[in-house]
């Protein structure tokens, strides 16, 4: 079930463990102002597998735009572009569409570069 989790750390700040729909498992520290967001795998949830430190400024910005405040996408099923000359038609694909697994394997690949 997704949630959140808080555990104040004394001397640190505080633990935010926020588990989302699709599983994965973030926590959050705030320390002096700092923020330091863990992402951990889903396999080995003891391991996290990336972190970004942000300051106060930083995290306030990641904040509004990740809250919608600075921007709000717009949730369509189909989107067109045009780029110059070249149009550009996006489609969302569910996860067992055809063409999915091959845009899976291009993006482990280009991830693992």
């Amino acid at each position: 079930m997704p949630g959140i989790r808080e555990t104040d750390l004394p001397g640190i700040g505080r633990k935010f463990l926020i588990e989302t729909r699709s599983g994965d498992k973030m926590v959050v520290v705030h320390d002096d102002g700092r923020r330091a967001i863990y992402h951990f795998d889903q396999e080995d949830p003891d391991e996290p597998v990336s972190m970004v430190t942000l300051d106060d400024t930083e995290a306030r910005q990641v904040a509004a735009i990740v809250g919608g405040l600075a921007y709000q996408p717009k949730v369509l099923e189909e989107m067109d572009m045009d780029v110059n000359d070249l149009m550009i038609k996006w489609y969302r694909l569910g996860p067992h569409s055809p063409g999915a697994p091959s845009c899976s394997s291009w993006w482990s690949s280009a991830r693992s570069s």
